[in-house]
């Protein structure tokens, strides 16, 4: 990785740049403790402190800090570094980042304290790449997936299935250099061996359909007609007041987005402008709009409002919608009735029916019904609710599309020995195969690895890290 020099001492700010209680600036590289102690005043060398110990001092005329001692083989880096935990003022953390760029040291490149680490043998490119999933998790299930690579489960995975592959390999090879062509003895060899490795290569790629659920965001719409509820439900799963909320028809005109996590699944929720025929330009273009979501949308929160029990007859059997009756409250307390549910176009009662009897019914006023409702959502995106436990009991999900790539590979590849050894192929072209195999899975977790593929993974990473 050409841009990456590991020679250089680099440094980073690794908290963001805001005013706060405190600054965190890391600092890596062979003599780095050597050149920040002759600026730091404290009673304790620096040169002398031991690993992994926390110095109290004064940095030039900068600032009193604490820096923290990592000796060389310890440390997140694997080589000789500091981080120097400052005031969080801007002007003190500006200050000391342009001092350690006066004593020669280099800014670092994205992900290259990760980079260095990986280089050094502190972790494999499975938990690389899992520092990076932890830092961009959007919901404490998609934490525990990334932490459960990052403590290198996946990578005993992936060495468990290449000590298996190549102890085929091995017999072979020995066939290959110790017995004479005509003598070669395929019965020697368990095919069944591989075809288990490749049934556990297809588990991993099967996790890969949960796994991207919870590394990225699902589009969640809320529509429905004019005065639904649907601004007063997108503030509720917010937590904030985000849209205006009012009896006025046409109130929301174009579409506002947010993020949140709805049964632990992270989301972009958008609320809609109201559904209706409009003669206002304006409105009109927010309806367009708010259709266009639609047709994009992963899931349809349609809202239904009692007094107007109406539904856009495009959505009755669209099966990305959950049908939500609001104002459930005003029912119970008999200020408003609820009425049938009827259609913008006529259709068959029977489907009116149904949807009446999977409608949920929820208030935002009192709370009630929201967990059926996110459990009606956990539902519509999962058709096998076991997968969501196995990640908290430790099971190893793939989140990475590079990952699923590489396995991807390796499976097909496992194919083509399986069925060349059960159709005579010769040996030496099966060990070419299975030579192939073992590079895929090699560039998972590293041992196989190019300058263009590190590249595409820690230039992801933040600064910092």
């Amino acid at each position: 990785m050409n841009k990456y020099d590991t020679e250089d001492i680099i440094y980073a700010l690794s908290t963001p740049l805001v005013q706060s209680a405190i600054g965190v600036i890391r600092v890596s590289g062979k003599g780095c403790i050597k050149v920040l102690s002759t600026h730091f005043k404290s009673k304790i060398d620096l040169n002398k402190a031991e690993s992994n110990t926390v110095i109290y001092g004064r940095l030039e005329n900068l600032d009193n800090c604490l820096i923290t001692v990592f000796k060389h083989g310890h440390g997140y880096t694997g080589e000789e570094s500091l981080e120097i935990s400052c005031h969080g003022g801007l002007q003190i953390i500006i200050s000391i980042l342009n001092f350690l760029s006066s004593l020669s040291f280099r800014q670092a490149e994205r992900g290259e304290f990760t980079f260095r680490a990986f280089m050094n043998g502190k972790m494999d490119l499975t938990q690389a790449e899992a520092v990076n999933e932890l830092i961009n998790s959007k919901s404490l299930v998609s934490s525990s997936m990334a932490l459960n690579k990052l403590n290198g489960e996946l990578f005993k995975i992936i060495k468990n299935l290449t000590d298996k592959i190549t102890d085929f390999l091995t017999n072979i090879e020995f066939q290959l250099d110790y017995t004479d062509e005509d003598d070669l003895l395929y019965a020697d060899f368990d095919v069944n061996e591989l075809k288990s490795v490749d049934n556990e290569i297809l588990k991993l790629l099967d996790t890969y359909s949960v796994g991207r659920i919870y590394s990225e965001q699902l589009n969640v719409v809320i529509c429905g007609v004019s005065n639904a509820g649907k601004s007063s439900l997108f503030n509720y799963l917010l937590r904030e007041e985000r849209s205006i909320v009012s009896s006025h028809l046409g109130t929301t005109r174009d579409y506002i987005e947010s993020s949140c996590v709805i049964s632990d699944i992270p989301v972009k929720l958008y609320d809609t402008a109201g559904l209706r025929e409009t003669s206002d330009v304006i409105e009109k273009e927010g309806v367009k709009r708010s259709r266009d979501l639609i047709e994009s949308a992963d899931i349809i929160l349609y809202l239904i409002d009692p007094k107007n029990p109406v539904i856009d007859k495009r959505l009755i059997e669209d099966k990305r919608c959950i049908f939500i009756k609001t104002k459930s409250d005003l029912i119970k307390s008999g200020l408003t009735k609820s009425g049938l549910i009827k259609s913008y176009l006529n259709v068959d009662t029977r489907i009116e029916n149904e949807i009446e009897q999977k409608c949920i019914s929820v208030s935002v006023i009192t709370g009630d019904g929201f967990s059926e409702l996110f459990k009606a959502v956990k539902d519509k995106v999962f058709s096998n609710l076991q997968k969501i436990e196995n990640v908290r009991n430790g099971e190893v999900f793939i989140q990475s599309a590079r990952q699923k790539k590489s396995l991807l590979q390796a499976h097909n590849g496992l194919n083509a020995v399986i069925n060349g050894y059960e159709n005579g192929v010769t040996m030496d072209l099966l060990a070419i195969d299975i030579r192939e195999v073992l590079n895929n899975l090699g560039e998972i977790t590293g041992e196989v690895t190019s300058d263009d593929i590190l590249d595409r993974i820690f230039s992801k990473f933040c600064v910092g890290k």
